[in-house]
C-alpha cells in the first residue's frame, strides 16, 4: 500500500456501507444526513472515500431495493448499476491489497467491516473522518 495519500481537502470523509445505502435508497432516518455529506463531496467542500470491498454489498442492497418497485428485474439491475457508477464517480477508493483483515484485532461484538474500513482509511489518509450512523459530523459541520 502506498504511503503517499491523495489529499485535496482538509475534510476526508470515509463512508460506511450503510450510509451509502441510506443515501442511494432514501432509507431510514440517516438518509438526509448521508445525502448532505455526499453533497459536500460533490461541491468540493470535502473529499469522499469508500472501501472497495463495500461495493458488492451496496450493489446487492440497491438491486434488492429497486426490484421492489421496478417493472422488471433487468430494470432493477440497470438502476443499481447506474447508481453504483454515479457513486464511484463521486467518491475515491481507498487502496486495499487484500490482507488487511488478517491484522485486525477484533473483539467480541466488534463490527469487522467497520474495523477494516477504519484500518484502510487510517493507513492511507492523514486525517480521515469515518461516516457511520453513529458519527457526530452533523454537529461539527452544521448539519441538522
Amino acid at each position: 500500500m502506498s504511503t503517499e495519500s491523495i489529499v485535496n481537502s482538509n475534510i476526508q470523509l470515509v463512508f460506511d456501507t450503510n450510509i451509502l445505502v441510506d443515501a442511494l435508497t432514501a432509507r431510514g432516518e440517516y438518509y438526509h444526513y448521508a445525502v448532505d455529506l455526499l453533497e459536500m463531496v460533490t461541491k468540493g467542500d470535502a473529499e469522499g472515500w469508500y472501501a472497495p470491498h463495500t461495493l458488492t454489498t451496496v450493489y446487492y442492497l440497491l438491486e434488492r431495493t429497486l426490484t421492489k418497485d421496478a417493472l422488471t428485474r433487468k430494470d432493477a439491475i440497470r438502476g443499481a448499476r447506474d447508481l453504483l457508477k454515479t457513486l464511484v464517480e463521486i467518491l475515491k477508493p481507498l487502496p486495499q491489497v487484500g490482507n488487511e483483515i488478517s491484522g485486525l484485532d477484533a473483539g467480541d461484538g466488534d463490527d469487522l467491516e467497520d474495523l477494516l474500513i477504519i484500518k484502510l482509511a487510517t493507513s492511507y489518509l492523514p486525517n480521515p473522518l469515518f461516516v457511520t450512523r453513529g458519527s457526530q459530523l452533523e454537529s461539527s459541520y452544521g448539519f441538522e
